[in-house]
């Protein structure tokens, strides 16, 4: 069966394009960002690797260490050791000369960290925000978010834009149509 209509493009998916942003993460939990506003238009975190950090500090460590880059952590907000462990990872990358990208989301119900870890956080611009749900739908909005391209993700729309274009007949596409039938 032929429908008679020209093909437009085949388009491979791009798995980065479905990964949120901090920016992304500002809209799902209707706050804006504690500190690290210098990352806060990438990197985009991979939502498969996305950790919650239940665990005592020396297991979150190890498992941070071993993490792919640009780790998405959660935890509660009141597990100071787990962020000054996060902080101290992030330090000891940035001093070894590799970029760690990493980003926390701090959880719990009109909860925030000690006033301490925030002054150190800011201090050293690691980007982590709040969100005042509980840690189970914490991780439950972020696996279940869907990035939308907007102005100001530009990474993602250059990435769109440089992605889409090599697969689509935009000649076809921009052709004017016959409508006499």
């Amino acid at each position: 069966m032929s429908w008679d209509v020209p093909l437009l493009g085949v388009v491979p998916d791009e798995s980065y394009l479905a990964r949120p942003s901090l920016i992304d993460l500002e809209k799902i939990f209707k706050t804006k960002l504690l500190a690290g506003f210098e990352n806060r238009r990438q990197p985009h975190y991979s939502i498969k690797h996305t950790h919650l950090a239940a665990t005592d500090l020396h297991v979150f460590l190890e498992k941070l260490e071993c993490a792919p880059p640009n780790p998405l952590v959660v935890t509660h907000c009141t597990r100071d050791d787990i962020v000054l462990g996060f902080l101290a990872h992030a330090r000891n990358s940035k001093e070894r000369g590799h970029s760690f990208g990493g980003a926390m989301v701090l959880t719990g119900l009109d909860l925030r960290p000690m006033d301490y870890v925030e002054e150190l956080l800011k201090i050293h611009d690691i980007p982590v925000i709040v969100s005042n749900l509980s840690t189970f739908d914490t991780m439950d909005r972020i696996r279940s978010y869907t990035p939308k391209l907007h102005k100001e993700d530009e990474v993602r729309v250059r990435l769109a834009v440089s992605h889409y274009e090599p697969h689509i007949d935009f000649d076809t596409l921009l052709r004017p149509t016959d409508n006499s039938s």
